[in-house]
């Protein structure tokens, strides 16, 4: 059975997120390696990510292929330069995909609420643990484990341990703190 975080965490996790809520605008590039029992090595994604206060969140991978993703409330376009292809996927028809999406956007609006409704929060030094309270997101995801800049109020790691042993790890580098949307590719 799962217990609320204890109350003496109550005011980190607000200093936590009372930081990551000061940026109106971050820029930054990223590193995004997946992990999974099946594969010899880590499989490498890069590129670049800019989010907007309160609901604009856009990933913009280079490498191995060029994807851009763009999430809008519960909608996430995809869209494939090389194709010229676009989907649209809609997060309550793709329950895998919301999590990873949901744990950022989380990030994003920086939600206190939110998160004593989806997740028990601790801390482990200083990376910030979430474990899911549903059921049907824990026979996906144990946890998600944060690390953060708090002076700049950015993250710079966010690692999703998978139920089926998998872990997938977000690392931000070069933010650019309040930064102008990128010109549009």
């Amino acid at each position: 059975m799962l217990v609320a975080a204890p109350a003496d965490e109550a005011p980190r996790l607000d200093a936590w997120l009372s930081a990551l809520h000061k940026p109106k605008t971050v820029l930054a590039k990223f590193t995004q390696s997946k992990q999974h029992p099946a594969f010899q090595q880590p499989q490498i994604s890069e590129g670049q990510v800019f989010l907007k206060r309160p609901d604009r969140l856009d990933f913009d991978y280079v490498r191995p292929h060029q994807v851009q993703l763009r999430l809008r409330g519960d909608r996430v376009q995809m869209h494939y330069p090389r194709s010229g292809r676009t989907q649209t996927l809609n997060l309550k028809d793709n329950p895998h995909l919301r999590v990873v999406v949901d744990t950022l956007a989380f990030f994003v609006r920086a939600d206190r609420a939110r998160l004593n409704r989806q997740y028990i929060a601790r801390f482990e030094g200083q990376e910030l643990v979430l474990t899911p309270k549903d059921p049907g997101l824990r026979a996906m995801v144990d946890q998600i484990r944060v690390r953060a800049d708090l002076g700049r109020g950015i993250l710079t790691r966010v690692q999703l341990v998978q139920a089926d042993d998998s872990i997938t790890t977000l690392s931000f580098t070069a933010a650019q703190i309040n930064a102008p949307a990128p010109a549009a590719p």
